[in-house]
């Protein structure tokens, strides 16, 4: 996105970087940081990014769900938006679908004023976002979220295995649930 140009026409949230997030705290709001973003959990994702980042808000993090799980409290610990080449970026502390909005509101961002919202969210988005997105656009990152199940090691799985292969069949109960793999 930020290669992309996008700039303040787009948002995204969120990246899980609890040194970010705390350097932003230390620093303040209306402070200009130097920033390694993400990239340290794995290295699957590639390496920090290296940013000149605006801190705009803060938060401690602490939001109730109001979509999926509505009511629920979620716990990102420290937020902080920081604004790169014009484009807003939620950092967060603690991992976490973005289930909804609540992550944007919390530091000011209303995702209906933009026009791309990038979240990191394999499908529980949906329940907050789907009704406000003209299309929603997904992305299979490597690592164990990923779509393509193939890539996953089985040593004790029986074969053939749904959806993995396609002669697999299951017999099925009174009700017409699947029970079992067939022999």
């Amino acid at each position: 996105m930020l290669d992309a140009g996008l700039g303040k026409d787009a948002c995204f949230a969120f990246v899980v970087d609890p040194e970010v997030a705390a350097q932003a705290h230390a620093a303040g709001v209306g402070s200009t940081l130097e920033v390694e973003l993400g990239g340290k959990t794995d290295d699957l994702h590639g390496k920090p990014l290296r940013l000149g980042a605006y801190v705009k808000a803060l938060h401690d993090g602490r939001l109730v769900m109001q979509h999926m799980f509505r009511g629920a409290p979620l716990h990102l610990g420290p937020m902080a938006r920081l604004v790169v080449d014009g484009m807003d970026i939620v950092v967060g502390s603690r991992r976490s679908q973005t289930f909804d909005r609540e992550p944007f509101l919390a530091l000011g961002i209303d995702v209906l004023k933009y026009r791309y919202v990038a979240l990191k969210s394999s499908n529980h988005f949906r329940a907050g976002f789907q009704q406000l997105a003209g299309a929603i656009v997904t992305a299979d990152t490597p690592g164990p979220t990923t779509h393509q199940l193939q890539v996953f090691v089985r040593k004790n799985a029986a074969r053939p295995l749904w959806p993995l292969d396609a002669e697999a069949a299951y017999p099925e109960s009174p009700k017409g649930r699947a029970i079992g793999r067939l022999p």
